[in-house]
């Protein structure tokens, strides 16, 4: 009787995990592609993905490990996983207003994200020197979250608005090319929000956790899928 009991829960733990992930609010919500699209001879949709020569922005990225202290990760690490974007011609302060609003009142929303802001820089230090990167960015931006990193474009004007115009192609009317941009872990184009405005920083986060535990869920199956193999 044991071992009966036993079997019956190995085929129906599988199944029940399956039915609790399809059927949660993570499977409700869902969110947009944008780019251009094409559809391929079997009639499924094929999204924009974002070129892999304007993944790869900047030497360095700055990842929290205590109150005091950083260290660097490299560039292939940080593709893994979903992530925020903004494009800064200068200091533009103003553009960002809502980050840095949530930044004094509501810190610990935005240490759980990554953003990444992305200016163009007439030199860069020799050195992988990520205090000079911390500096840049309070400097530039006034900004201390440690999760929102500074990435650098070393000298090229055109490089610059060729990889900003990658994430705006095809854009809706509404966004402007300061607007934070969010793709996901297969490098889709999900979201685009005002971070001028906290309301749109807010509803940035949200939509951005919405994709992690899509990720999560994800994994989480195809590990189940494994282990009933």
């Amino acid at each position: 009787m044991k071992k009966r009991l036993i079997l019956l829960l190995i085929i129906l733990i599988p199944s029940l995990i399956y039915f609790f992930f399809e059927l949660s609010e993570v499977n409700f919500k869902k969110m947009a592609f944008y780019g251009p699209k094409k559809v391929n001879e079997s009639g499924d949709s094929i999204y924009y993905q974002i070129p892999e020569n304007s993944l790869n922005i900047g030497e360095y990225y700055l990842k929290k490990t205590s109150d005091t202290t950083t260290e660097t990760i490299n560039k292939t690490d940080r593709l893994k996983n979903s992530f925020l974007i903004i494009f800064s011609d200068n200091k533009q302060e103003d553009k960002i207003a809502g980050i840095l609003e949530l930044e004094k009142y509501k810190k610990e929303k935005l240490d759980i994200i990554d953003i990444r802001i992305v200016k163009l820089m007439d030199s860069l230090p020799t050195e992988n020197d990520s205090l000079y990167y911390r500096k840049k960015l309070n400097q530039y931006f006034g900004i201390n979250t440690k999760s929102i990193s500074l990435n650098t474009i070393n000298g090229d004007h055109n490089d610059f608005e060729r990889i900003r115009a990658s994430y705006f192609l095809q854009k809706p009317i509404h966004v402007f090319n300061y607007f934070a941009v969010l793709v996901d872990k297969n490098k889709n184009i999900r979201g685009y929000y005002d971070p001028t405005y906290i309301s749109e920083v807010k509803r940035m986060i949200e939509e951005y956790k919405h994709l992690v535990l899509k990720d999560e869920q994800a994994s989480m199956k195809e590990r189940n899928k494994i282990e009933s193999k």
